[in-house]
């Protein structure tokens, strides 16, 4: 028969012990806890990147510093994008398919520019607004009209900017009148005429006919 002594030894020993197991078991559970949520979040932030391509132009024949790319990767992660190094990850969006992301890039240099992301890259050539791109150098004895060329709301595009007939873009928007056979000009961008007739588009949706010019 143990002493008293000895039963209060072997009755402190017991919650130590229990602790002890407690402390394993939950130290255990910790330690999965915390791998399953390194998964989980892995996978959340990272992606695959399957392929890179622009959708404007061709890679090898973009003109005027900027491009829309198209990215495909295994899940819709916003894996990091860069541009000739630099950062261009917000540029970026939700694309119409699933798992891509399409973004308009800007600030390309003249000649030949990578675009990078999740390992993959794609060499994207890009030349002056001017040109030439395909053909040998412009020809200088031209006739330069851009002062004299018309705009559908009757003004003119305006004299030229450069010594290879550039010009500044314009916009403008023609309407067209409800039983009418010809555009007219819109007379304001904020409110439209109550003569403006109606038109469907290729998606069924019915709309105003408003046309917006660049040129």
């Amino acid at each position: 028969m143990k002493s008293p002594m000895q039963q209060r030894i072997a009755l402190g020993a017991a919650p130590a012990l229990s602790g002890g197991r407690c402390a394993s078991g939950f130290s255990t559970a910790f330690s999965i806890g915390v791998a399953a949520f390194a998964i989980a979040y892995a996978t959340s932030v990272s992606a695959a990147v399957l392929d890179i391509k622009t959708l404007s132009t061709r890679a090898d024949r973009v003109s005027g510093g900027d491009v829309l790319v198209q990215i495909t990767q295994d899940n819709n992660a916003a894996t990091p994008v860069l541009l000739n190094g630099a950062d261009v990850t917000t540029a970026f969006r939700a694309g119409s398919a699933p798992n891509t992301r399409v973004g308009l890039v800007t600030g390309l240099i003249v000649g030949t520019n990578n675009l990078s992301s999740g390992g993959v890259n794609l060499q994207v050539h890009n030349y002056p607004i001017t040109g030439p791109i395909t053909s040998g150098p412009h020809n200088v004895a031209f006739i330069c009209q851009t002062q004299d060329f018309t705009l559908p709301d009757g003004t003119k595009l305006g004299p030229p900017s450069d010594m290879d007939c550039s010009a500044p873009t314009k916009i403008t928007y023609l309407y067209m009148p409800t039983g009418g056979t010809a555009f007219q000009p819109l007379p304001s961008i904020t409110a439209l005429p109550s003569n403006v007739a109606q038109t469907t588009t290729t998606t069924g949706a019915t709309v105003n006919f408003v046309v917006r010019v660049e040129t």
